[in-house]
């Protein structure tokens, strides 16, 4: 009868422990594939010290994100900073002044890493956000200017194909919108030009001249406390560090984006999808588009083909075939060059890098505009 007594308070105890037993949580499960790459990656200058990267999280099972950085679009990438899941922004700081910083990043967890994301650059410099230019620094180099393919009909004012040496320049990374050029308006008391009501704010300015354009870099020197490069006849002076319009062959070596012998901004071909041109663009159809929603070139610089003709500083003239440092077109001429086509045309012909268009400098048309430019 003990033992039966005994038998009975174990069995007891035991249920006892069992009850007030935490019950074993199951472990968790290591993942089975490697996390998606974010994307919509983007660069906010916030100071002149200082960048802030956004993107989207498009996984749900990255361990954390790794986000790499170079200086310069010839640098070389390094991974700066080693940060938490779930998270969609970084800033990064104590950056040097005037500088252009690139970044990218990609998820990672036990697996392995996804797909970088897209690239993005962005130059910190003390000025207002508004009157900011982003620009991108353009590497010292020669390269092969003119209609390498031959098209015919429209390269006889594109040959000879010839090489010209390029000293290093920043260039704008957008075209300049009506947000900036009417500040430059209202701080001038410049009449504002007609957007024709299809929009200011961040889409390309149209109806400038020639003279508008040079006005405006000037103004825009000056505001930054830079040497201004032209003077009161409008003769350029590379050498100052003011902004300036483009030589037609920095316009060139910069929309080719590094790609040798390549017919457009993008490579050998080009649709809707990749510029804003004619009736082919995505959603814009016969009028600008906002600046960047389209693809960058190799470069990180946006609309190089399509969306509005950019004003270049030279005078039309033909070409040479002898070897050029640095040109800068004929002492006079009638017409000024622009480049890179616009919303109008539907020929993909006006489109590529080496198309030559001529325009009266004191015109302002609705599908001509600018960017901006500086000697390093």
């Amino acid at each position: 009868m003990q033992k039966i007594k005994m038998s009975i308070l174990l069995a007891l105890l035991v249920l006892a422990f069992s009850c007030n037993k935490t019950p074993t949580q199951p472990s968790p499960q290591p993942p089975s594939t490697a996390p998606a790459a974010p994307s919509n990656l983007q660069a906010t200058v916030l100071s002149d010290t200082a960048i802030r990267l956004t993107w989207q999280d498009n996984s749900n099972n990255e361990d954390g994100y790794k986000i790499e950085r170079k200086i310069g679009a010839g640098g070389t990438y390094v991974e700066v900073s080693s940060i938490s899941a779930n998270t969609v922004n970084w800033n990064d700081t104590g950056l040097s002044d005037s500088t252009v910083y690139f970044y990218r990043m990609r998820a990672y967890n036990s697996i392995g890493n996804s797909n970088y994301s897209n690239e993005v650059n962005a130059r910190v410099y003390a000025t207002s956000t508004l009157l900011y230019h982003e620009m991108v620094l353009i590497p010292t180099g020669e390269f092969q200017m003119g209609d390498i393919s031959d098209t015919g009909y429209w390269s006889i004012n594109e040959l000879p194909v010839h090489s010209v040496y390029i000293d290093a320049f920043y260039i704008d990374i957008y075209e300049v919108t009506f947000e900036k050029y009417d500040a430059f308006c209202n701080a001038t008391s410049r009449t504002k030009p007609d957007d024709y009501s299809w929009g200011r704010g961040t889409k390309p300015v149209i109806r400038v001249s020639w003279y508008d354009a040079i006005d405006y870099c000037n103004w825009l020197s000056e505001q930054e406390g830079l040497e201004m490069c032209y003077d009161s006849s409008y003769n350029m002076d590379r050498t100052k560090k003011g902004y300036r319009l483009p030589t037609e062959a920095e316009w060139e070596k910069a929309a080719r984006g590094g790609l040798s012998g390549k017919r457009y901004p993008c490579g050998d071909s080009i649709d809707g999808s990749k510029a804003n041109y004619g009736n082919a663009g995505d959603g814009y159809d016969n009028l600008t588009a906002p600046i960047g929603i389209y693809p960058a070139n190799s470069y990180g610089l946006y609309d190089m083909a399509g969306n509005v003709w950019e004003w270049c500083y030279d005078w039309y003239g033909s070409y040479s075939s002898a070897l050029q440092t640095n040109p800068t077109g004929p002492t006079t001429g009638s017409f000024r060059i622009a480049r890179g086509g616009s919303w109008y045309y539907d020929n993909t012909s006006f489109l590529r890098c080496a198309y030559r268009y001529s325009i009266i400098p004191d015109f302002c048309l609705g599908e001509t505009g600018f960017r901006c430019v500086r000697t390093q």
